[in-house]
């Protein structure tokens, strides 16, 4: 939400910067001060009503800390290769290849919206994500001491012997 707010403020600024060029430094500091605030105004309102749901935090790319598979790194890719079932149909027909994944971890350590990134085969795609789903709670990233959500990529690779 803060980072819409900022957005929308960077986006004000830029209209205000172009409006009238009659218009004094002085009253388009007003102009822009009177339509951030009342964005702000805005935005609290919404906050209050409790309008919005879990799946609303902001998403981040990048924090101070990421979130952690519990184990760690090591521990993830053993987890995926114990679960990952090779799909039957994919091995006669000689599928294989890299499907890359996202999802969020949030700020409580659960996982959602999870999505392929770029896939292989819809069978594939779909056994990486079923995989995905399985997953325990993680460690959720920070960001300012704080729990945060993230947004995390994670390859998963089917490769024949």
């Amino acid at each position: 939400m803060k980072k819409a707010i900022m957005n929308m403020v960077v986006i004000l600024l830029v209209i205000a910067g172009g409006v009238g060029c009659s218009q004094s430094s002085k009253q388009k500091e007003e102009s822009v001060t009177k339509e951030v605030t009342e964005t702000k105004e805005q935005t609290q309102v919404k906050e209050e009503s409790g309008s919005e749901s879990e799946d609303d935090e902001d998403v981040l790319t990048v924090v101070d800390v990421m979130p952690q598979f519990p184990g760690g790194d090591v521990e993830l890719l053993k987890y995926i290769a114990k679960n990952v079932e090779y799909p039957q149909e994919s091995q006669s027909k000689g599928e294989q290849g890299r499907v890359i994944c996202s999802f969020v971890v949030a700020s409580d350590g659960s996982l959602r919206s999870f999505k392929v990134v770029r896939g292989v085969t819809p069978l594939l795609d779909k056994e990486a994500i079923r995989v995905l789903k399985t997953m325990p709670r993680w460690t959720p990233g920070t960001n300012g001491g704080k729990p945060v959500a993230v947004k995390y990529t994670v390859p998963i690779t089917f490769k024949l012997q």
